[in-house]
């Protein structure tokens, strides 16, 4: 359960398409809930969507981790 209140960062997150993922959409790292997709968006430089996530800042990802699927 997360709070409201609770401290989050956003990332941005590029993929060549994102079907089913919509603002709420809860994201999951290794089966636990660490937050949630905030926006998407067009990507018009670079074709495909760009997925903005809150993710809550007790949880890190590692830059080299590379994100096929969302939930």
């Amino acid at each position: 359960f997360s709070s409201f209140w609770e401290p989050r960062y956003t990332l941005a997150i590029h993929f060549d398409e994102a079907p089913s993922v919509y603002p709420g959409t809860p994201v999951r790292q290794n089966g636990i809930n660490v937050g949630k997709v905030s926006e998407i968006m067009l990507d018009q430089n670079y074709g495909g969507v760009v997925v903005l996530i809150e993710v809550r800042k007790q949880f890190h990802f590692r830059k080299a981790v590379s994100y096929t699927h969302l939930t």
